[in-house]
């Protein structure tokens, strides 16, 4: 498009169309500098990328920068917080379809669930955002729901394979419980691999039959907790 036409464009569009714009080019700034960086982006900086006014800029965020963030933040949650979820359940497919053993789907989901965290933004975004989601309500409950959205879909997931291997979990525990263990395991492998990769290494470890075999760290921790909070179904009472 000729240089001279963009502006009549960026003139007749809704706002609407100017948010998602601009929200989107500021993804990308932060994808390029840093999720850092997303407090201290500066609306200016954005609308400059995107070739607009910061006048057409305020026309959608009245208040200017808090209100940008505030609206920044639940775009980025909403854009990546699932991205996880879908890598999982891509590697848990076999487990019905090819009956394999609950140990390879866990090292297989473990390893396409880590390679994902590492390489997309989903992960960087909730990280970046936590310090401030603590002092700030606002912020805070976005942050919340992206990870509402990220727990639910993982829900599903861990109670279809429980079902499929004829598991259930011990007294006391709830898949809600096992989720949200299983994701603070993996918050916390995906802080370490991407600074200290070579301490997340490779470990013989039993799988469920007491037979070792060869896991990642990550993956032989998410089977002990498996192997913890769960047990084989036990006969209907009456």
């Amino acid at each position: 498009m000729a240089a001279d036409t963009q502006p009549k464009r960026r003139k007749n569009s809704s706002k609407d169309v100017t948010r998602s714009e601009l929200l989107a080019v500021a993804r990308d700034m932060l994808i390029e500098r840093g999720f850092d960086t997303a407090l201290s982006l500066r609306l200016t900086d954005v609308t400059k990328q995107a070739g607009m006014t910061t006048g057409s800029a305020y026309q959608v965020w009245k208040d200017g920068q808090p209100e940008f963030h505030l609206d920044l933040a639940k775009y980025l949650v909403d854009q990546d917080s699932r991205r996880g979820a879908d890598v999982v359940t891509e590697a848990a497919v076999p487990a019905f379809t090819e009956e394999l053993p609950l140990a390879q789907v866990i090292e297989d989901g473990a390893a396409a669930y880590l390679a994902e965290q590492l390489d997309e933004p989903g992960f960087a975004i909730l990280s970046h955002y936590w310090p401030a989601a603590r002092t700030n309500s606002v912020l805070g409950e976005l942050v919340r729901g992206g990870y509402d959205a990220f727990h639910d879909s993982f829900t599903g997931i861990y109670q279809a394979l429980l079902d499929q291997y004829d598991l259930e979990l011990v007294d006391g525990i709830t898949i809600d419980d096992l989720t949200v263990a299983m994701s603070a395991i993996a918050d916390g492998f995906t802080l370490r691999a991407g600074i200290d990769p070579e301490r997340v290494r490779r470990v013989m470890f039993a799988d469920d039959e007491g037979v070792p075999r060869e896991w990642s760290l990550f993956a032989a921790t998410l089977a002990a907790l498996v192997r913890s909070f769960s047990r084989p179904k036990q006969p209907a009472v009456g």
